[in-house]
């Protein structure tokens, strides 16, 4: 039987040793405004899933599992998590994202053809009917 990965302490558990060099070598450079630098890609993949999970997210992930319940028993378990298992989910979440957008897009592209049209009731309602029935998948 596997183990389950032991909780992390600390972000930098995650980082190899020349993320970790990065690290502190953007810790001090974020004091001098003029430079920027590029996050490490695990730190990035953590603050997006935050940015997705809020609070939840950022817990389990420093902690290295989820708080669950056993389908079977009821009883409490700890499903272990994984950064590819973060990589992946914030990847949904991107997707989520992006449909979203498009789809407000299309909203505002309704509301201002109507507006300009000599019946905006009607134009309004005939197009939003069409775009909730993509969207609803009718």
């Amino acid at each position: 039987m596997e183990e389950a990965p032991k909780p992390i302490k600390r972000l930098s558990d995650l980082l190899s040793e020349k993320d970790k060099a990065k690290v502190a070598e953007w810790t001090k450079k974020k004091l001098n405004p003029e430079h920027e630098t590029e996050i490490p890609p695990e730190l990035f993949t953590i603050a997006e899933a935050v940015y997705y999970g809020g609070w939840e997210a950022f817990r389990d992930i420093k902690r290295g599992y989820i708080e669950s319940k056993d389908p079977v028993t009821g009883r409490p378990i700890d499903v272990p998590i994984t950064l590819e298992e973060v990589v992946m989910i914030n990847k949904a979440c991107d997707k989520v994202w992006y449909k979203k957008l498009c789809e407000y897009g299309n909203m505002a592209t309704i509301a201002n053809i109507s507006g300009m049209s000599k019946k905006p009731d009607k134009v309004f309602n005939a197009n939003i009917e069409k775009f909730m029935e993509n969207v609803n998948g009718k």
